[in-house]
């Protein structure tokens, strides 16, 4: 970026291959990009999602609100992609399976019982009614 003073922030990602994925994308559509925190991610995953709230994806202002329609696209596709994956068991290949909701309630009771160790806990998003699997 030309000019770091006109940059404006448009995302923030936990998972550094994703703010990258979304970097290509932009790049790819002729934005210039840039990403803030990139190296403590890389160094220090933990401390780079707790201290400084992940990667920070960077744009010019002009580019802006294209960039912000490219991300709600892609997050668009990712959204599909993940609830198109997880309508098929991966261990017995049924399709009789439901995704996990769960409330605000349960993630505070979460959060009040377990402190900050439940941020690194895995949660199950889906429910095989046939053999009884639960993955992400």
């Amino acid at each position: 970026m030309n000019d770091p003073e006109r940059a404006v922030v448009i995302a923030s990602f936990f998972e550094l291959f994703e703010a990258d994925l979304v970097r290509m994308r932009l790049e790819e559509e002729g934005i210039e990009v840039a990403l803030e925190g990139e190296a403590l991610m890389s160094l220090q995953p933990v401390l780079g999602q707790v201290g400084t709230g992940g990667t920070r994806l960077l744009v010019a202002e002009a580019d802006a609100e294209a960039a912000l329609a490219i991300l709600q696209r892609y997050r668009e596709e990712k959204a599909a992609a993940e609830e198109e994956r997880g309508r098929v068991c991966p261990w017995c290949q049924s399709t009789d399976c439901e995704r996990i909701r769960r409330s605000w309630l349960f993630g505070l009771a979460a959060v009040m019982t377990l402190g900050m160790f439940c941020l690194l806990v895995r949660w199950s998003r889906f429910r095989c009614h046939t053999c009884g699997g639960r993955w992400r």
